[in-house]
């Protein structure tokens, strides 16, 4: 049986609050049975078919659902279009359809004349295959009537304002592909093994489109210049010089007030990026300055367009904070911020992607953990343990295992523990190798239970620390220490 298709539902659970507005006003109290549907839709938090046909026909008697679901999601985008109206390159694809009618109604003088506006804007956003239809048109009226009353050597303009259209693409193409090229380096990128791994590395570096800014001769070009050398130096793990450029970027958005209407998106990911180099080389300030700009950006008319603006700023905003005060020890500053994270969540429960919900419940976890404050440690983590699908951050939902012994170990829940010891082990046994460390603490655990007195038990994890000591010098076993900190955790028990 054919899956019911989930189109809609995702088209309409993708609306801005200023969408769903504008669509309803446009019914004007027409298609009250299609706005009805709509609201169906927006009540759902996962598509069920079946229960939005019943409902919907209960209350409509429209026996034609599927034709039903087909008009609203047509209606939606042909008003979607006309909204985006307001955006420079959509009216400019709007200005090129009004010349070409123009020119077909063989009303060439208009035609001309809205054709030397739309040209005058093109070029003023770059928009170059915008630029080459225009020019095809004008082409065109060379050959009519009209054409008398252009100048001479029009031809050779329009000849040469084609191959600098052309040059231009040809270097923006250019630099998407080197940006592309990095980025899929950055994907498969874990450590230089080989020594095509090493030549390859050196003929990306050696790439004058690398190196000099000037063969970037568009916005587009400049852009892609600084995101691949920022991701480029990021991967390679020299996140100063990835900070370099991602500041380069973004003065660059900043320059022209314009860039910020037109590529709020950019400056929006380009921000974030700078922030998470400053997280990373542990510039407080720069991070500090950074998320207060970041928070100030919904209040700007430029940012009013970006879907989910609140929930992007509110999700970046509070993942860079918390990782800030873990990468710190400052535990206490971290749980300060929870009241409002959970708050936030609550808020946004529907703009947050599930894997950025599951990574907020996690570090809230953990936070709570190293903090000592472990029953709200356990209502977080519990978020985690109790979700059915496991279909994101899978090593988030590994290592919650691991963290949930540690918790109900320090809540003394020993019986528990017992139990959930063998069965941890067999979770992680089914989805990955179990780590060495895991091997040791599992081992430590098994033991701290079945001591007949708790006098023992700091020999124990003494015995414990010393041998993840050694186990932590493996590379292998880093991934352990990125979630849990287990030699932090021990050196503060002791």
């Amino acid at each position: 049986m054919k899956k019911p298709s989930s189109d809609l539902f995702d088209l309409v659970h993708s609306l801005t609050k200023s969408e769903k507005r504008y669509l309803k006003v446009q019914a004007q109290g027409e298609n009250k049975q299609h706005m009805y549907l709509l609201e169906l839709l927006l009540q759902q938090d996962k598509y069920d078919e079946a229960v939005l046909r019943r409902v919907y026909l209960q209350e409509t008697k429209d026996r034609y659902f599927a034709a039903s679901k087909q008009y609203l999601y047509e209606y939606i985008l042909k008003h979607l279009y006309h909204l985006g109206g307001e955006d420079k390159t959509s009216q400019l694809k709007q200005g090129i359809g009004a010349v070409e009618l123009l020119y077909k109604k063989a009303l060439f003088q208009q035609c001309h004349k809205q054709l030397l506006k739309w040209k005058k804007r093109a070029y003023a956003i770059e928009q170059y295959e915008q630029l080459l239809q225009l020019l095809k048109t004008e082409k065109a009226l060379l050959s009519t009537s009209f054409g008398q009353h252009l100048a001479p050597a029009s031809g050779k303009r329009i000849f040469e304002e084609e191959q600098t259209c052309l040059a231009q693409l040809a270097n923006i193409n250019k630099y998407w592909l080197l940006n592309n090229e990095i980025f899929e380096l950055q994907k498969r990128f874990q450590k230089i093994e080989s020594k095509d791994q090493v030549a390859h590395i050196q003929e990306i570096e050696q790439n004058p489109q690398l190196n000099d800014l000037t063969q970037a001769t568009t916005l587009q070009s400049k852009m892609y210049f600084f995101r691949a050398n920022a991701t480029f130096q990021f991967t390679l793990g020299h996140p100063e010089r990835a900070y370099a450029y991602n500041e380069q970027f973004l003065s660059l958005l900043e320059s022209d007030e314009t860039f910020l209407r037109r590529l709020p998106n950019s400056y929006l990911s380009t921000l974030n990026n700078l922030l998470i180099d400053s997280l990373v080389l542990k510039k407080k300030q720069a991070l500090t300055d950074g998320i207060q700009k970041l928070r100030s950006l919904p209040q700007l008319e430029a940012f009013k367009s970006v879907k989910n603006i609140e929930a992007q700023v509110f999700q970046q905003g509070y993942m860079l904070e918390i990782n800030y005060c873990l990468s710190e020890g400052d535990f206490a500053k971290g749980v300060s911020l929870l009241p409002a994270l959970e708050k936030g969540l609550k808020k946004y429960k529907k703009q947050i992607q599930r894997h950025n919900q599951i990574s907020f419940y996690y570090l809230a976890a953990y936070i709570l953990f190293r903090e000592k404050t472990y029953v709200e440690a356990l209502h977080w983590l519990n978020l985690i343990l109790k979700e059915k699908k496991e279909d994101v951050v899978t090593e988030i939902f590994q290592f919650s295992r691991v963290l949930n012994l540690l918790i109900h170990f320090e809540l003394e829940n020993y019986t528990l523990l017992s139990s959930l010891l063998p069965s941890t082990r067999r979770y992680l046994r089914t989805r990955r190798t179990i780590y060495t460390v895991e091997k040791l603490l599992f081992r430590c655990l098994q033991k701290a239970i079945s001591l007949p007195s708790s006098r023992a038990l700091p020999a124990l994890l003494e015995q414990l620390k010393n041998e993840i000591l050694a186990a932590e010098l493996q590379k292998k076993e880093a991934r352990v220490f990125n979630y849990i900190d287990l030699l932090a955790w021990l050196k503060e028990r002791a």
